[in-house]
């Protein structure tokens, strides 16, 4: 389907309304698509979808599916005047389990490590965290629904990146398109907060932090060969503000490649490819 729903959502993610109208024009004339399949692989958000998007079911008997990826990055940032080089490792476990018809519940757990150097008591620390949301897709209008909430204690909190944060704490909501023969298109608005808590300072004094929230606009296209290969890009758009430590950056470029299997799925991903990325190995399996 190729609806305006689309185009109007592409149009508020930054495109023109003469793009959006050469468009519709453009893609009436091409022929049918072929139904849409299922996404197979779990994104960061443990629903399916691209790496941070998520993405519809498109199927009534989609069966319980596990996944993990694991993550590792280096860059730099600047903390108080000091630059600081920091190594961040990050694995990811999912359980995606079908309830109703295009109804799932999500699992997702994060463990992950931060160090910097030279040390920092803001960079540096390890967390454990788990979240448990849904996805519910509306497949006559080809858009899904869905959330996860992880209750991160102080430790965790302080511990965990805004990145990370985004696929813990989150409501989403994303509108998909076919756009041409096994090319898809996702656009995706996702509301992400963090709870308040409460620090230590050097006195014994004790002082609370409230909750924040913030946006991401994020845009993926999906291209599926006739194989068993699959390529993605994704492009996102958050409003951080004061909550980015050091210089912000409020672009982010993310790709992926994955091979699907009978049962099983592999994926090599990045995200944040224009500043300090994360390079990701994800494996899925379907029960």
């Amino acid at each position: 389907m190729r609806s305006p729903i689309f185009i109007i959502c592409l149009f508020l993610f930054g495109a023109s309304p003469v793009i959006a109208a050469d468009w519709l024009e453009w893609s009436d004339s091409l022929p049918p698509i072929a139904t849409r399949s299922i996404s197979t692989n779990l994104n960061l958000s443990g629903a399916h979808g691209l790496l941070t998007i998520s993405g519809p079911t498109l199927n009534s008997s989609q069966t319980m599916q596990f996944g993990t990826k694991f993550g590792v990055s280096d860059g730099e940032i600047r903390l108080a005047g000091q630059q600081h080089n920091v190594e961040k490792r990050e694995w990811w476990t999912f359980l995606a389990y079908p309830i109703m018809p295009n109804l799932e519940l999500t699992i997702t757990h994060l463990q992950s490590d931060r160090s910097g150097n030279p040390g920092s008591p803001l960079l540096d620390g390890g967390a454990n965290a788990t979240a448990f949301g849904f996805a519910y897709t509306f497949p006559k209008q080809d858009f899904v629904f869905g959330g996860g909430f992880s209750p991160l204690s102080n430790d965790a909190q302080k511990n965990v990146d805004l990145a990370q944060i985004e696929h813990l704490r989150h409501i989403f909501l994303t509108v998909t398109e076919d756009l041409a023969a096994n090319t898809f298109g996702y656009l995706q608005f996702k509301y992400a907060f963090t709870r308040e808590r409460t620090t230590i300072q050097p006195g014994g004094a004790l002082q609370t932090h409230g909750a924040k929230q913030f946006l991401i606009a994020g845009l993926g296209i999906e291209f599926r060969t006739s194989g068993k290969a699959s390529f993605f890009f994704e492009a996102q758009r958050f409003n951080y503000g004061q909550l980015q430590i050091g210089d912000s950056d409020p672009y982010s470029v993310n790709l992926g490649t994955r091979l699907r299997g009978r049962r099983f799925n592999a994926e090599l991903s990045a995200v944040a490819l224009t500043r300090d990325p994360t390079y990701y190995l994800g494996v899925t399996a379907s029960r």
